[in-house]
């Protein structure tokens, strides 16, 4: 039903402005992302403000957004329900875009029907504050988010822009519940929420079953990053009914008074003096938790009778961080560490590394693996050729020279007519034409060709999985694609997602291509193609309702496709694990999951032991007998082959411009910040939360395999997969499929 609307939208001319007797209803303003931060090529939430015009009447809100080519993308609210507008009623409709290009307009439309009611374009930078729109954050740059209260972020953020000597990172505040997102997307280009409870009540009224908590809850699980800060008021925002109940990384179990901060100013691990915490003759009240998972990180009083005041504990994909305390209590608000304190707290999204004077600061690297990841993908193609410049300038030259003095001399020398020009000229024109389009059709083929790397995780004890998908596609001709996602298990069994979305992937930076290239971007004003962001999760509507309708790609042109999902798989891993006490892991591992995965490895900490191919019901023994490896050397082996592992001084650059696999970039992109913890090697940009070295922070193993047998989950294009019969194996499509799998370890 959605698809059939916007299509019916963009074919019958939405672009006219009907003349309508009455006042209708129009776009007042327009608040894009959050607390007007947002991430290029990250859905972000739209509320489109609107007024009521004489009449009452039921409008739809449409938005036109570029994607990373400048293409006009239309989004529309979720499920394209309507609004009810009564006269002169103020509303606002809250729905999801995905920003392309750098300080490029967006236009928001109200619709009835096929007609266009009212559309007003806002810009970045207008004159005109009601028609104004912030800089979008870059792809590589940090985006932080706070809720309920002032925590020094931009601080931390000024730290890092400082570091990298340039940058857009930016640090973004929310005390208002009605301005939360209602769908986890509209957290995706956050890379970490600071969530307070402490001075402001913003919190007051929420319960844990509210949308906005359910969406910050699943955005959290699958992947982001979330530091709670909860002193006073835990009592009531932590208790089993309280709005921050299912987010905690253990139970509320009552509120305690710290009257020494000494825990707190050791935990900081300052290399500068920040002075004493004054708690002014008073206590600080502290929210106790008790059946914590996780790593305790900071705690007040022994081992047998400690008080957590900070926790680090897993929450399904991601992670949670919870403070014990209110980090805007006047007495942290006012010492000179906090800015240390909330670095530590963020440690693994922005990292601290010691300069030469032995002073901390924080890290920062610009490249990214989605860039990289992209280049592989295009020098992947089968049968697809790509001519050398200087061929194409020679090519030119030499077309230049025929229609001119080749021409001249051939009609006066030989024929010994000049009027035979007319005849000639046209002759060498078709032809030339026709040659260029057979070389060009003979380099790049007739093939649809399709380049595809996936990302399954799956959490072993429960079968949660989530999965990233990066179709790159070639296209033989200039066609429009509607495409859906097909989500499969690693064995390859259909699964219902819980949530997914499919729309395009842009590439970040200043490069030809990249989201920042242009200065400048415009639209045309009329829609090129639709995505739907929150599409309808049932299977018999995925088979039959593309997410994304009518994406056109030019003739021997690519496109990329990012598609995310979550669901539960039935078939997964079973492990047996304890540590043994000096930093390894003992115990066994079977796989449960099926034979389609080869070449395993296990991590735990810093260590890491090549388990090689494990057929179906197969188990495996960790023990002193299996040699481990460091994770990092693991790694380098990756990269540079088994012979390279001793080039312990690799560099970043000399990594990032190397001849990587797609296997090597795979690994990189889960545990890349292994070499080195002090930096963000080869960020995942856009492509958001897919590292998994927090897990093994945290005390989890984790279970790295790959898929040889084809794709798993695949783009069907009007109901059949871009990749054809997957019977039948063509070797011109390939995919990688990377399989990981969380497991739990016990007590020693």
């Amino acid at each position: 039903a959605l698809t059939a609307l916007l299509v019916a939208l963009m074919l019958f001319g939405w672009w006219i402005v009907p003349a309508d007797a009455a006042q209708p209803p129009e776009i007042i303003g327009a608040r894009l992302g959050l607390g007007g931060g947002y991430k290029l090529g990250c859905w972000t939430p739209l509320g489109a403000q609107m007024q009521g015009g004489e009449q009452a009447t039921a409008v739809s809100v449409v938005a036109l957004s570029p994607d990373n080519d400048s293409l006009g993308v239309a989004t529309t609210s979720p499920g394209a329900r309507p609004v009810g507008l009564e006269p002169g009623m103020l509303a606002e409709e809250r729905l999801y875009v995905r920003i392309g290009k750098s300080y490029a307009p967006l236009e928001v439309r109200l619709m009835r029907g096929m007609k266009v009611l009212d559309k007003r374009v806002f810009r970045v930078g207008a004159t005109d504050p009601n028609e104004s729109l912030d800089v979008g954050v870059s792809a590589t740059e940090k985006l932080l988010l706070e809720i309920g209260g002032d925590f020094g972020s931009e601080a931390i953020i000024g730290q890092l822009k400082q570091a990298s000597g340039w940058g857009t990172s930016r640090s973004c505040r929310l005390n208002d519940p009605k301005e939360l997102p209602l769908d986890w997307i509209g957290y995706e280009g956050i890379d970490v929420v600071l969530l307070g409870v402490g001075r402001e009540d913003w919190w007051r009224g929420l319960a844990a079953n509210d949308p906005q908590i359910v969406a910050l809850r699943t955005w959290v699980e699958m992947g982001g990053k979330l530091v709670i800060s909860c002193g006073a008021n835990g009592a009531e925002a932590c208790a089993p009914d309280g709005p921050l109940s299912t987010l905690l990384p253990g139970t509320f179990d009552g509120i305690a008074t710290l009257r020494r901060a000494d825990a707190i100013e050791r935990y900081t691990d300052s290399q500068r003096d920040p002075g004493k915490i004054d708690l002014e003759g008073g206590a600080l009240s502290v929210t106790r938790l008790r059946d914590v998972e996780g790593v305790t990180e900071a705690r007040e009083g022994g081992e047998s009778s400690a008080l957590p005041l900070v926790v680090r504990g897993p929450k399904g994909f991601g992670q949670v961080t919870f403070v014990a305390f209110d980090l805007d209590h006047p007495s942290i608000g006012s010492w000179q560490g906090r800015s240390d304190l909330v670095a530590k707290l963020l440690q693994g999204v922005i990292n601290r590394q010691v300069d030469e004077e032995g002073n901390q600061t924080l890290a920062y690297q610009s490249h990214d693996i989605v860039s990289r990841l992209l280049r592989q993908l295009d020098n992947s193609f089968t049968d697809v050729a790509t001519t050398p410049f200087i061929v194409v300038v020679a090519l030119v030259i030499g077309y230049l020279a025929l229609i001119g003095p080749g021409d001249y001399f051939f009609v006066k020398r030989v024929l010994g007519r000049m009027e035979a020009t007319w005849v000639t000229f046209p002759v060498i024109v078709l032809l030339t034409c026709a040659g260029a389009y057979a070389a060009a059709n003979w380099l790049k083929g007739d093939d649809l060709l399709v380049n595809q790397i996936e990302v399954i995780d799956t959490i072993a004890s429960t079968g949660q999985s989530r999965g990233v998908v990066v179709t790159h596609f070639f296209s033989p001709k200039a066609d429009r694609y509607n495409l859906a996602l097909r989500v499969r298990s690693p064995e390859g069994t259909d699964i219902e997602p819980d949530a997914y979305y499919t729309s395009w992937l842009g590439k970040p930076g200043h490069g030809l291509g990249g989201m920042q290239a242009s200065a400048r971007a415009s639209l045309g004003w009329r829609p090129d193609y639709m995505i739907d962001p929150t599409p309808d999760l049932t299977a018999e509507v995925q088979a039959s309702s593309p997410s994304v309708s009518g994406m056109p790609v030019q003739v021997w042109s690519t496109k990329t496709a990012l598609s995310r999902w979550s669901g539960r798989v039935e078939r997964t891993i079973d492990a047996e694990l304890v540590p043994d006490g000096d930093g390894l892991v003992e115990g066994s591992v079977t796989n449960d999951g099926g034979g389609f995965l080869t070449d395993y490895s296990l991590l735990y900490g810093d260590w890491s032991w090549r388990l090689g191919d494990m057929s179906d019901g197969e188990t495996k023994q960790i023990d002193p007998g299996r040699s481990p490896l460091r994770v990092k050397t693991l790694l380098r082996q990756s990269l540079f082959g088994r012979s390279g592992a001793s080039q312990e001084n690799a560099t970043l650059n000399n990594i990032y411009y190397s001849n990587i696999s797609i296997e090597a970039l795979g690994d990189m992109l889960s545990f890349g910040d292994r070499i080195d913890r002090t930096k963000e090697w080869l960020a995942p940009a856009n492509v958001s939360h897919a590292r998994l070295s927090h897990h093994l922070d945290t005390g989890r193993a984790v279970l790295i395999a790959r898929r040889n047998e084809g794709p798993a989950s695949e783009l069907v294009r009007d109901g059949e997969s871009l990749f054809g019969d997957l019977e039948v194996a063509n070797p011109k499509h390939k995919s990688w499929v990377f399989c990981r799998y969380i497991l739990e370890v016990g007590a020693e």
